[in-house]
């Protein structure tokens, strides 16, 4: 039952859309091209994903952050925000590398609104190894501060995230450079390529944004 929400949350998504559903990531990012517009139906409510052919509550899972605190999903992270959530590990070589240059470059798009109007939640797939001290290492790598936040936790926890937003099981897997983003206000969720140009994603985060 679980997977099949979470595949139809990703094959929903999809369909209704109009963006890069998850590109492979060895295409070339600055060839990527942004939605003209973000399509949403169903009952849109706060702490609830709802679209026509899934819906599930946002879990309000016990994490750990880079500085080793421990926060709650949603009402800590993204309760009444603007988020943009991606999964990641810290050994990952392939695409996790690429999307953080471009998570930085879109941070930086983003200015002051970066913790103030738009978040960063970004989580370890691989939990048994990415201990808060390596993500630690990661955010100073990659120049994380204030908005960003990078979460580890108990495997079964973060296999349940990733399992209701991606489908996809925990571990060192590839991946796609999918990221969602959210306006947990309005209850509107949509998702795209995190490989786009930063002046691409910010057109998405702004149409979420406004979003009634």
């Amino acid at each position: 039952m679980k997977r099949s929400i979470a595949v139809s949350l990703a094959l929903c998504l999809s369909m209704m859309v109009p963006v890069i559903f998850g590109q492979h990531h060895a295409h070339d990012a600055q060839k990527k091209e942004a939605p003209n517009n973000v399509v949403v139906a169903g009952v849109k409510k706060p702490g609830r994903i709802e679209l026509p052919l899934v819906s599930f509550e946002i879990p309000d899972s016990l994490l750990v952050d880079q500085n080793g605190k421990q926060l709650k999903f949603y009402s800590d992270l993204v309760k009444g925000k603007v988020v943009v959530v991606n999964f990641f590990f810290t050994t990952c070589s392939a695409v996790c590398p690429m999307q953080g240059r471009s998570l930085v470059r879109l941070r930086q798009r983003l200015g002051d609104r970066l913790g103030r109007d738009v978040f960063f939640i970004s989580i370890s797939k691989d939990p048994q190894n990415d201990t808060p001290e390596k993500l630690s290492q990661w955010a100073k790598l990659y120049g994380v501060g204030s908005g960003w936040t990078l979460l580890t936790g108990e495997p079964p926890v973060i296999k349940k995230l990733l399992w209701d937003f991606t489908g996809e099981e925990i571990g060192q897997a590839m991946h796609e450079s999918m990221i969602i983003v959210g306006n947990d206000r309005t209850g509107t969720w949509t998702a795209t390529d995190g490989l786009l140009l930063p002046g691409e994603l910010v057109k998405v985060i702004d149409e979420i944004s406004r979003s009634e």
